[in-house]
């Protein structure tokens, strides 16, 4: 059995995304990232107002979760995309290139709040959209195939 998506990304879609993951604990590694730039100023403050150096940690700490929040928006690419699950794995296209990963590469496909995100072993991962399905029973046996797929290969190891 194999079942074939087609579908375009769109910015909305990796936003909307994003800040699910944010408010779902996202905002925890950014506050830690945030007070340990502060408290690493503070500490190597080497003859400077420990305040002065507090300060700059807290806008180089800010810097960095900007440019955390900012790559996925920036590494976005909007190239038509279609993903193929077939007994052997998830074969994706973004524009002209593709990438098998194998059923025992792929940790999860999750829904969340609509939007389907599948996650490889490697850390990586990518999201499927709702309006890449054509109906709601479309997307649910696509799930049901990856996720029988995924049990399968992880018992098989």
């Amino acid at each position: 059995m194999t079942i074939q998506i087609e579908y375009s990304l769109t910015r909305p879609d990796v936003s909307n995304w994003y800040w699910r993951r944010w408010r779902q604990g996202h905002w925890v590694i950014h506050l830690v990232i945030i007070c340990g730039a502060i408290c690493s100023g503070i500490i190597s403050a080497d003859g400077t107002s420990p305040l002065w150096a507090g300060s700059i940690g807290l806008m180089i700490g800010i810097l960095v979760v900007i440019a955390l929040m900012a790559y996925p928006m920036l590494a976005f690419k909007p190239e038509h995309r279609a993903v193929l699950l077939t007994g052997g794995g998830i074969e994706t296209t973004v524009g002209v290139k593709s990438k098998l990963r194998p059923w025992n590469e792929v940790s999860s496909i999750r829904d969340e709040n609509g939007t389907l995100v599948a996650s490889v072993t490697s850390g990586q991962g990518f999201i499927i959209p709702p309006h890449a399905f054509a109906s709601e029973e479309a997307k649910s046996e696509f799930l049901r195939f990856a996720r029988t797929e995924i049990n399968v290969n992880r018992t098989e190891d």
